[in-house]
């Protein structure tokens, strides 16, 4: 007898080619990154931004764009997503392993990074090879200088392949890195042309008051998004709202 598989999931990102009713949002993520712009992407957790994220990521690897998507929310320390930039970097990169690690050392210079391939997991691993951040101000300098580091990389492949950043639950940055973060980021990534980038956030009210209000350091920065609730099934393989954040 056959067993039949429930067709309802909830929870969980939904795959490219399950998501449905999403293509003005996910096709505005991609758009962002191929002309280099950027995006704010606000709503609340279970309305879909992270499917979102990932269709338009998928989309776009397979079109041969360099995308870093990476998620801040589990983050406890901005070293590890600085950490992080690099290592997917390394990842999205063609080439043999040591023009990889000498493109890197290069374009990341200021972060003297210590970048590894382990041929049997097929894995790459980095370090720092900089003094540790001791407070939150040093922290997002690192980052920023990732940030630059990453421009580079973009203005050394051809124009026509897009190089993208995608950050998930964005405003955790912003609380772990303190104050002056939204003003260093914001100086940092004004000045990149190459690179677009995806600020999602599912705390609605810091988001908003972040891209919204004059006297904060993002306002008029990029274009803002709200992700729409809707009535329509998401997902093939999936019912009502029952998206992932």
């Amino acid at each position: 007898m056959e067993v039949l598989r429930n067709p309802f999931r909830f929870g969980g990102e939904i795959a490219a080619r399950d998501l449905v009713d999403r293509e003005a949002e996910t096709s505005q993520v991609e758009s962002t990154i191929r002309n280099g712009e950027k995006l704010f992407l606000i709503g609340p957790r279970r309305f879909g931004k992270s499917s979102i994220l990932r269709t338009a990521a998928e989309r776009l690897t397979a079109a041969d764009a360099i995308v870093l998507r990476v998620d801040a929310d589990p983050v406890s320390d901005i070293s590890i997503l600085v950490e992080e930039i690099v290592v997917l970097s390394a990842a999205r990169l063609k080439g043999k392993v040591h023009q990889v690690i000498d493109q890197l050392r290069k374009v990341f210079s200021s972060l003297r990074p210590e970048v590894k391939f382990d041929i049997t997991e097929h894995h790459w691993s980095a370090t720092m090879g900089i003094r540790p951040p001791i407070g939150p101000d040093q922290a997002i300098a690192q980052l920023v200088d990732a940030l630059h580091g990453l421009e580079k990389l973009a203005l050394a492949m051809p124009k026509s392949k897009p190089v993208g950043l995608i950050i998930d639950e964005f405003q955790h940055v912003i609380e772990l890195g303190g104050e002056r973060a939204e003003a260093q980021i914001r100086s940092a990534i004004q000045q990149h042309s190459r690179v677009g980038y995806v600020f999602a956030g599912s705390d609605t009210r810091m988001m908003t008051a972040m891209t919204s209000n004059a006297d904060r350091p993002f306002y008029r920065l990029g274009t803002i998004k709200s992700v729409r609730q809707t009535n329509a099934p998401c997902s093939r393989a999936s019912f009502g709202g029952g998206l992932d954040a």
